[in-house]
């Protein structure tokens, strides 16, 4: 840090700041929470086998309303924290905005490559015909 001191005009402080690390843990926890709601939701009615064969279940695909509205909840909480937070009200919104749009924008992105990949494999033909293990034997 005394390297340094000759270079930065502020004075650098060493310490422990207790409400940074609190404010740090808070927006942790509403992001991983806001995150893990849906597919927990997702997964607490359904089977585990069932989980694994997603694309040919008939089921849902959302969750019960409480994880949709506690997911929807905790990520307002979050914008919330983090417009509160913030020195400069604007810039914070910007922040937010710019969030969602992106957030917006991958979820559509990946809808786009789902859909294709779905009509890839209804029209892809197998490339070769199966063989039994014994027609291949006598070639080892």
């Amino acid at each position: 840090m005394a390297a340094l001191q000759s270079i930065l005009p502020i004075n650098a402080v060493q310490a422990v700041y207790p409400l940074q690390l609190l404010l740090g843990m808070a927006y942790g926890y509403l992001t991983a929470l806001a995150f893990a709601l849906w597919p927990l939701g997702r997964a607490h009615d359904i089977a585990p086998t069932v989980l694994f064969r997603d694309e040919v279940s008939t089921r849902s695909r959302y969750p019960k309303p409480l994880y949709i509205a506690g997911a929807a909840v905790t990520l307002v909480l979050l914008a919330g924290l983090a417009l509160v937070m913030a020195y400069d009200k604007t810039i914070a919104l910007i922040f937010i905005g710019a969030c969602t749009g992106t957030y917006l924008l991958l979820l559509v992105v990946a809808r786009l490559i789902m859909q294709q990949l779905a009509r890839y494999q209804q029209s892809a033909q197998p490339s070769c015909a199966w063989q039994s293990p014994t027609s291949i034997a006598p070639a080892l």
